[in-house]
């Protein structure tokens, strides 16, 4: 609805003036002759004027202004219209006062002159943020006599507001825009349908890039940012994601316009961001070309605050006034090297980890997003091999090069030496002359590294961060205003750093200059709160399995998380997630009074199991089991959790008789904070006495085992099949045919296996 506000005067002209107007403007000497005579007629009318009407517009005068608009220019036109031509010279004027400034006749702007016409305006500049009110009038010209006030708003109360909004542009990270096939637009990403439905993923094969990390065909095509994916089954709900959808309906609720202050910039996401900073630069440009000042705010999530550190490198910054990162992976992820190395569900349903990793493999993007030699300078080695007796903690370089040595599953090597030049380019930039605030989240645990044991074994090593980024990456350089987002407290993860209605909210304060004010609940500027603990801390649980078995959890309302029959991943339990790694199983869950953890096999094996309580991003329990035996996949083993003061028997039982067979209890618990964190395993030492190459010769075996940590929990030994017990004479093989296997394990799960043949 459009309103327009009128100004009227009502006059009526009686027919003798009108006449009295044709003598005074066709009859020369007659003016003269009866000027006096003429004079006293106008000054009867001199105080009518005609009727009018005035509005107000915005500057380019397309758009008609209400009560309680809100303006984003310094100018505002001011459009009077007369009811009939005019046949006085007229001027309309403008008096424009700030909310809480009286009027004191002092003149805002005046129209050119109105004669033998119906319109004028006069267009009021150098308006500066806030509310107004104003009033106008007409000024006769010829007589110097005005039309009364007509006033619209007061000293208290707003008519319209100025609210200049520099434009803002929103890039989004990895997987934040829609791709599609160009030979026929269909969607490649994200493909809701197929992602539900399909069990190989292939159709992602059409995501697939060359060798050199290149589309040269042009095969696939950008599409819009994405805002939300949902699925119905059933008329019912199966899953809604927020990607960027609430972030640009809050800017645009905020008073933001699509295209006119508000710019999206979608972008090929696998690609290099070499390759993308170009189409930002038009895109910053576009959105230059529509400020009032010439200046523009972005807001980069994740990666996409990495493409902006390219455009910095390469472009002028002039033109940029704030700048927002959110969850921004400044020196790499060690996710990344997940991703690369095993796949991963890229956080929505993609299932097949195989898949990922096989279209990962030659995108630029995903090599980019690896830990920098900044990241281990920050935050130690991300891998660590103890496998062997050996305690290697990798640098930068070997890194890269573990990566590497699988001639059956090696990196891609161009790709790999493109992310190591890359990050030696933006790793050190500098901000000192920009206004970037950096949103961090932090409080929730967070990947960041992986440790190697002995017989396939692997541990997910987790800190601080907001579920994907570590803090040790996202705080960044120190010329950077930081605002911690306190995930122990509101669950917000990097996903919702760009849609939670809190980050939202306080980013759009930001670009509106309200930052100063009172910090919300649950953001802080300090890193040190991401560390307190209360009794509103956000709590997960982590249950983890050997590569020996499959692993699935179910929650009290029955919702599974875990691979199902068909192969499929499932992630039933809300705010779960699933990984594996080398065949380990890893499912974190938030915490709960009731889950029940099922373990199935198709073979005779022996596995393990650990179970970790997060508080916030701190380990507060863990409890181990070492070795839980299945027969075959006539057995399954199963445990009801429902914490860790509680009883945590592991079933063991059959599926033939839908009875159970035995109960294994944890062989190690811990509750001390020094311990928990103890990720060394132990070492183990074997001496033998009186060894000779004759056959059957009794000999005396001596193992043991040291653990500086936790301690050791148990050691056991195998020689030839048989088992034995340090200081046991046994019988020997011929020199060369007798193998001893030694296991042992510290208190905090930690696995160390030799085997040596003599």
């Amino acid at each position: 609805m459009i309103l327009k506000r009128y100004l009227s005067i009502k006059v009526f002209f009686a027919s003798f003036a009108i006449i009295s107007l044709a003598i005074f403007y066709f009859l020369g000497d007659g003016f003269y002759l009866n000027r006096g005579f003429l004079l006293n007629i106008f000054s009867s009318i001199s105080n009518n004027f005609p009727k009018f009407s005035i509005s107000e517009l915005t500057a380019d005068g397309k758009k008609i202004l209400n009560k309680g608009d809100v303006v984003n220019s310094n100018s505002i036109e001011f459009s009077v219209n007369l009811a009939s031509v005019s046949i006085f010279p007229f001027k309309l004027q403008v008096e424009v006062k700030k909310v809480g400034v009286p009027f004191n006749g002092v003149l805002s702007g005046t129209s050119n002159t109105i004669f033998l016409s119906k319109t004028g305006k006069v267009l009021v500049s150098g308006l500066i943020n806030g509310n107004y009110h104003w009033r106008a009038r007409l000024f006769n010209i010829n007589f110097g006599s005005f039309s009364d006030w007509k006033e619209f708003g007061n000293s208290n109360s707003s008519d319209f507001a100025i609210s200049i909004r520099e434009p803002v542009l929103i890039i989004p990270g990895i997987t934040g825009t829609i791709l599609e096939r160009s030979s026929d637009n269909k969607e490649l990403w994200p493909n809701v349908k197929e992602m539900v439905f399909s069990i190989s993923d292939n159709y992602l094969d059409g995501l697939m890039l060359n060798d050199f990390g290149s589309d040269p065909q042009s095969s696939v095509k950008v599409g819009q940012i994405i805002k939300y994916i949902s699925f119905n089954a059933f008329n019912e709900p199966l899953f809604k994601k927020d990607f960027y959808g609430n972030l640009i309906d809050s800017f645009k609720k905020d008073g933001y316009i699509e295209n006119e202050n508000l710019f999206t910039v979608p972008y090929d996401w696998r690609l290099s961001m070499e390759d993308s900073v170009s189409l930002l630069d038009r895109k910053i440009n576009e959105a230059k070309n529509k400020s009032q000042t010439g200046r523009v705010n972005i807001v980069a999530h994740s990666m996409g605050g990495l493409l902006l550190k390219e455009y910095l490198l390469k472009y002028s910054n002039t033109n940029l006034h704030k700048i927002i990162f959110a969850g921004v992976p400044q020196f790499g992820v060690p996710y990344s090297y997940k991703i690369l190395n095993y796949g991963d569900d890229l956080g929505v349903l993609v299932a097949n980890r195989g898949e990922v990793k096989k279209i990962a493999q030659n995108m630029p993007s995903m090599y980019e997003l690896l830990p920098s030699e900044k990241y281990i300078e920050r935050a130690g080695s991300y891998l660590k091999d103890f496998r062997n007796g050996n305690s290697l903690y990798l640098n930068y370089n070997n890194s890269l090069s573990y990566m590497m040595k699988d001639n059956l599953d090696s990196r891609n090597s161009k790709l790999v030496s493109l992310s190591q030049n890359f990050h030696n380019s933006i790793d050190n930039l500098s901000f000192s002359n920009l206004d970037v605030y950096n949103i961090v989240g932090c409080g929730l645990p967070t990947i960041s590294g992986f440790n190697f044991y002995d017989n396939g074994d692997v541990d997910i090593l987790r800190s601080d961060g907001d579920g994907t980024v570590p803090v040790a990456s996202s705080v960044g350089n120190n010329d950077l205003k930081n605002y911690f987002i306190l995930g122990q407290k509101n669950g917000i993860n990097h996903t919702g750093l760009a849609s939670d209605p809190l980050t939202v909210g306080f980013m759009i304060k930001i670009i509106d200059g309200n930052e100063n004010n009172s910090l919300p609940i649950g953001i802080s500027k300090y890193q040190s709160q991401c560390g307190t603990s209360d009794q509103t801390e956000k709590k997960f649980i982590e249950f983890s399995a050997d590569n020996n078995i499959k692993m699935g959890v179910y929650d009290s309302q029955n919702r599974y998380t875990g691979i199902d029959s068909s192969g499929k991943l499932l992630l039933g339990i809300p705010n779960s997630s699933y990984d594996e790694i080398s065949g380990n199983k890893f499912i974190m869950v938030p915490y709960s009074n009731n889950y029940k953890v099922v373990d199935k096999t198709d073979k005779n094996v022996d596995f393990s199991i650990k179970i970790k309580e997060y508080a916030g991003s701190k380990i507060d329990n863990k409890t181990s089991y070492f070795s839980i035996p299945l027969a075959d996949s006539n057995e399954f083993a199963e445990m009801d959790f429902s914490g860790f003061d509680k009883n945590m028997g592991v079933k063991v039982s059959s599926y033939k008789n839908n009875s159970y067979k035995n109960i294994y209890y944890p062989d190690s618990t811990l509750k001390a904070y020094s311990l928990l964190n103890d990720f060394i395993p132990p070492s183990v030492s074997v001496k033998k006495k009186e060894v000779t190459s004759k056959v059957n010769t009794f000999s005396t075996l001596l193992f043991n085992a040291n653990d500086i940590g936790s301690g050791v929990s148990s050691i056991s030994a195998v020689l030839n099949g048989v088992s034995i017990k340090s200081g046991d004479s046994v019988l020997f093989k011929n020199k060369g045919e007798n193998t001893l296997e030694v296991k042992a394990f510290d208190k905090a799960g930690n696995q160390t296996f030799r085997k040596i043949n003599f």
